[in-house]
């Protein structure tokens, strides 16, 4: 009898924990793209399931950077090894371009890189 009570509250608590997110962490990484001089963001965005969720101002361009940030528990995984914090772009069009070794490279073709799908929705706002 005993064990049929501690198995309910086991699963009773697992359920919480999945409904709270405290099972999972929110966002294994987050990026923030900013102006040149980091007075003005720009575009968020955090990772979840396999793509970067966000948004960007509808009419941000020129130069920018792009930051990113990952938790805790991704600093001990290999999955974005080889990820800088800091990277320099640019918008243009509402495209984010990143700066790499070779040129600039769409934002979205870089996150492929990482196995993340670039999903960024246009929000009004402005410089």
């Amino acid at each position: 009898m005993t064990h049929k009570i501690a198995g309910k509250w086991f699963r009773g608590v697992i359920t919480l924990l999945a409904l709270s997110g405290l099972a999972a962490p929110a966002g294994a990484l987050d990026m923030m793209i900013w102006d040149q001089n980091l007075d003005t963001k720009l575009a968020y965005g955090e990772s979840q399931g396999g793509a970067m969720h966000g948004q960007i101002v509808r009419d941000a361009s020129g130069g920018v950077v792009i930051l990113f940030s990952r938790s805790d528990l991704e600093r001990n995984r290999t999955l974005y090894s080889g990820l800088r914090s800091r990277y320099e772009g640019e918008v243009r069009g509402g495209q984010v371009l990143i700066k790499v070794p070779g040129g600039l490279q769409t934002l979205e073709k870089f996150l492929a890189g990482y196995k993340l799908k670039l999903e960024l929705t246009e929000i009004s706002g402005g410089r």
